[in-house]
């Protein structure tokens, strides 16, 4: 492929001489510049020709010339990092380790990014502390390379660190050490992230670290009662989070179509107490990858296999039968009567979404009692709004008595006024003080 340096695109030729000739220029001359076209136009070169490139700089590194690297890591680039890790780190060198360590102690930001990737590959007791005081770093490669590099360690201590912020107070590092926890790649972080997750106002986030740390799936038939309602919670966030919050690409990550293939067979069974959970997933599911996979501006940038992956899942739910979401609806009222709150407000969200008419009246149960927050009041209100419940209006009219704060006043107020205007009696309607 033709890029603007020469020997960055002699690399890529498939004529296999001159791509390992570029490459055996790149490394003896200490190219930088030919270094840092590859690194600029990575996101144009083809995954397979990427790993052809790779191969073919490792190759050319030998014992001779593997201090041209440390001239080369001038300038950073992902991909690259795994090159100069895996060339540097065959010969298995003291004093390459300790030119890296010097590197990660007082060199630039690319310099550090790059040896805490090489520490990854080769374990270094010296290099733990650095590690650890630099997962505090500002620079993201920095950070995640860092705390790879301390996976690979299984340094406990930078897991007993990373696991005491996740009790952070602030969510923004609740949700960084929930990311470096799944970079430290220590399954054992996993029921402790879900756990942040759900005092945290970014679920979506720590969600979807916790389907990168393992296969959420996998978890779906434990005996851990708490892990099993906390994997429910997670993937529900999940697929709340897509694609506005979480990108489309990650369902791959997330091996999304095995959870909603257990999901369905769980669902199927209807044997199990979270049946009306997975109800309520499944059609929340079923809606928002309709949405996905039927409109362009959510899907026109999205890779082949993401848009294969997509099509996949959605033909999956699809595939049901009436008579299974009809029996997945009435499930989905049962969770109406769950005395998790936060479950019931899933619960309310998913009626609205689905617009689901019949469960009237049991949103006008929920309503009357006089135990439920006002936020789930105001909610289930504006979901008998969306399903156009007419007949629900003396209930809200009362409702208006029992609620304090201003804005949900405000709210069920006009709720009222939407459904009189929905109303072909609206005219008799007593007007609002």
């Amino acid at each position: 492929m033709q890029l603007p340096n020469v020997w960055a695109s002699n690399i890529t030729d498939k004529n296999l001489n001159t791509a390992r000739k570029a490459a055996k220029h790149i490394i003896n001359n200490k190219d930088l510049e030919a270094w840092s076209c590859l690194a600029d136009h990575e996101e144009h070169i083809f995954e397979f020709i990427k790993n052809k490139i790779a191969q073919y700089l490792i190759d050319e590194v030998t014992e001779e010339n593997i201090g041209n690297l440390f001239v080369l890591m001038n300038k950073y680039n992902n991909w690259l990092a795994d090159v100069i890790a895996l060339a540097s780190s065959k010969f298995d060198s003291p004093d390459i380790s300790d030119r890296m360590l010097k590197s990660l102690m007082g060199g630039t930001s690319a310099q550090q990014a790059y040896a805490a990737r090489y520490f990854a590959y080769v374990k270094f007791e010296p290099a733990e502390s650095i590690l650890i005081d630099l997962l505090n770093s500002d620079n993201e490669n920095i950070k995640i390379n860092s705390a790879e590099a301390l996976g690979a360690q299984k340094s406990k201590k930078a897991f007993d660190i990373l696991f005491k912020k996740l009790d952070d107070t602030d969510d923004w590092k609740k949700s960084e050490a929930a990311e470096l926890l799944c970079a430290l790649g220590n399954p054992e972080a996993l029921k402790p992230i879900l756990k942040a997750m759900t005092t945290s106002s970014m679920k979506e986030n720590l969600a979807s670290e916790a389907a990168s740390l393992c296969c959420l799936a996998d978890y779906l038939y434990t005996d851990d009662e708490e892990l099993h309602l906390l994997i429910l919670e997670a993937y529900d966030h999940i697929i709340t989070g897509l694609p506005e919050v979480l990108p489309l690409q990650n369902v791959l990550v997330y091996d999304f179509y095995e959870c909603i293939d257990k999901l369905l067979k769980l669902a199927e069974e209807g044997t199990s107490t979270y049946t009306s959970k997975y109800a309520q997933i499944l059609i929340r599911a079923k809606h928002k990858f309709d949405m996905i996979v039927n409109n362009d501006q959510y899907t026109f940038d999205e890779d082949k296999e993401t848009l294969e992956e997509l099509k996949h899942i959605n033909n999956i739910l699809t595939l049901r039968d009436n008579v299974f979401w009809d029996d997945m609806a009435y499930f989905l009222l049962e969770e109406l009567d769950c005395d998790d709150i936060s479950r019931k407000s899933v619960a309310i969200a998913t009626i609205g979404e689905a617009n689901l008419s019949f469960a009237e009246n049991k949103l006008i149960k929920i309503i009357n009692n006089e135990y439920i927050p006002e936020e789930i009041l105001c909610q289930a209100a504006c979901v008998l709004q969306e399903i156009k419940a007419i007949s629900a209006l003396p209930i809200l009219k009362k409702l208006i008595e029992r609620v304090s704060d201003a804005n949900r006043l405000a709210i069920i107020k006009n709720t009222i006024r939407v459904l009189e205007q929905c109303s072909s009696i609206n005219t008799t309607s007593e007007p609002l003080k």
